[in-house]
């Protein structure tokens, strides 16, 4: 599934868990993606792979495990250095660049 609020961005909705989601948010030009709060790196990957999108960053609310689990996999998958990007007051597994109120990406 995904919905598109604009026509220069789109959203994949990717169910996890029971009562749980993540989100592919992809810039369609370029196929880029931002993974948002990965609790199964595995469907995130195969989400990314079956839409053919290459995700460059992982971006993380809160540091709840079922937002976060999957980071980790989602790399080794990926095979490459991904920015996961998390709050500097979250404690986020496998953050590697923390954001600040204001802060741009």
């Amino acid at each position: 599934h995904y919905v598109s609020a604009r026509n220069d961005v789109q959203v994949h909705i990717i169910p996890c868990m029971s009562d749980n989601y993540s989100y592919l948010v992809v810039d369609p030009e370029t196929n880029k993606a931002a993974a948002v709060d990965v609790s199964d790196g595995q469907l995130v990957y195969d989400t990314a792979e079956k839409h053919n999108l290459k995700i460059t960053h992982i971006l993380t609310t809160h540091g709840h495990w079922d937002h976060c689990a999957g980071n980790y996999r989602l790399q080794q998958l990926i095979g490459s250095k991904l920015v996961i990007v998390a709050s500097a007051d979250e404690s986020v597994y496998c953050a590697n660049h923390r954001v600040h109120d204001g802060d741009s990406l």
